[in-house]
């Protein structure tokens, strides 16, 4: 199922699976727009934990908090805006705890980023439970995000209902030939992959060097604490670069830029 970006994705599962008296469950931190459209929905928003030390979401503090009334679990997966990933074989578990009625929806638009892991994507567990939903995007690693273009795997028994609440003409022709052309060519997204995880590798090197607690992360971004994110991300604005400094209360997140653009960056945070 395509949709105008994930934003429409999101929006579209509420629309279909919650109503007012739900409960839409997620960990936290993670992408704001779950909790937005849920609202939307008239739904309920219930945060569990992401472990403080890792940045890992808690799977059991998850699972803790289904109760009748929750309808829709959220697990964005590398997690936004920690940048964690968990491990398949974790998902695969914690499904397995989700009684049947209830849709999870994971969430990969980062999961092109992830290293080091064979097959890290959710996709292989669609055909083993009929209540897990995958969502997938154009916006990340193929650059296309001014195109909106997602996507989803959905589970055959709920796709009927989507589809009967989904927009028409809900993607341009030319989104639809972006997307195409980027897709085909794969040596460019590998080339921009290894660039990406050289640039990632050496944050990670700057940040242990220099004592600067952060999370190991299988994105295009980093989070990591700070004193005061409003002045450094203030301080960092005055010299052209702009990070999120107020998602999580004492940490920034910062995406990763040029090798001229990011070796600045580090003078500037010494």
């Amino acid at each position: 199922l395509f949709s105008s970006g994930l934003d429409e994705m999101i929006a579209l599962i509420c629309r279909t699976f919650l109503e007012v008296g739900d409960e839409s469950l997620q960990p936290w931190p993670t992408y704001p727009e779950y909790q937005l459209q849920a609202a939307i929905a008239g739904a309920t928003t219930v945060n569990a934990a992401v472990t403080p030390a890792t940045g890992l979401i808690d799977l059991d503090d998850l699972a803790a908090h289904i109760t009748a009334k929750t309808k829709v679990i959220w697990l964005c997966n590398p997690n936004n805006p920690t940048g964690t990933y968990l491990p398949i074989s974790q998902i695969a578990q914690f499904m397995k705890r989700v009684p049947a009625d209830v849709l999870v929806v994971v969430d990969e638009a980062y999961i092109d980023f992830v290293a080091d892991v064979p097959n890290p994507s959710a996709l292989s567990l669609v055909t083993q439970f009929n209540n897990l939903l995958v969502m997938r995007t154009f916006s990340k690693l193929y650059g296309l995000a001014n195109f909106r273009v997602g996507f989803s795997i959905v589970p055959q028994r709920v796709i009927a209902k989507m589809q009967n609440v989904r927009l028409p003409y809900n993607i341009s022709g030319i989104s639809q030939t972006a997307a195409l052309a980027a897709w085909q060519d794969q040596a460019f997204t590998q080339t921009v992959k290894q660039q990406l995880l050289t640039a990632r590798q050496q944050w990670s090197a700057f940040f242990e060097a220099n004592h600067i607690q952060h999370y190991a992360s299988q994105t295009n971004f980093m989070l990591y604490q700070v004193a005061d994110p409003q002045a450094l991300g203030a301080f960092l604005k005055q010299h052209g670069y702009l990070v999120r400094d107020s998602m999580v209360p004492g940490w920034i997140r910062q995406s990763f830029g040029t090798p001229a653009q990011d070796a600045e960056m580090r003078q500037l945070l010494l």
